[in-house]
């Protein structure tokens, strides 16, 4: 076997060949990619009996349709880039943050009714600020009290959508 024979074999594992396949160097971009595109092929599948409609008069599956297909575009793009990036490690996984964001939007379809939406959207920002450790607690009550305004002024006041402002006591 020749030198370049034997180079070709070694780099892509077949004789004959001396093109270079690219290895993925980066795990971290291949593993958010492939969820990326897990969310949106649920996301297809939890829309296929909606209608999409046309571009002038758009159904209920069109944005949840579009969404996908996006979500799946971008997937694709990263787990490419991860093809042609700097080799990384793959990173720690944290559960913590996953685990306070979910319950930060589960406390938020519960409460909501319950005690309407200024302390809810508090709740919210408090229960989302617990997922960092390096949370600035006096910045994170200021957002929540400002997003608690923004909030009620744009979407019960603006829009007037039928959301309650303060819990029922009785």
């Amino acid at each position: 076997m020749d030198a370049k024979l034997k180079d070709a074999v070694a780099e892509t594992g077949r004789p004959g060949s001396a093109r270079h396949i690219p290895h993925i160097r980066n795990w971290n971009d291949v593993l958010t990619g492939a969820t990326f595109i897990g969310i949106a092929g649920w996301g297809l599948w939890l829309a296929q009996n909606l209608r999409v409609g046309t571009a002038v008069r758009m159904g209920p599956g069109w944005l949840p349709t579009a969404s996908a297909y996006v979500l799946i575009a971008l997937g694709l793009a990263i787990m490419v880039r991860s093809l042609f990036a700097d080799e990384e490690k793959l990173a720690r996984w944290y559960p913590r943050p996953l685990i306070l964001i979910c319950a930060a939007v589960a406390f938020f379809s519960v409460a909501l009714d319950r005690l309407g939406l200024p302390i809810t959207i508090c709740g919210v920002v408090i229960i989302a600020g617990l997922a960092d450790a390096e949370t600035r607690w006096r910045e994170t009550i200021v957002l929540a009290i400002g997003l608690a305004v923004a909030a009620s002024l744009i979407f019960v006041d603006g829009l007037g959508l039928p959301m309650p402002l303060w819990p029922e006591l009785f």
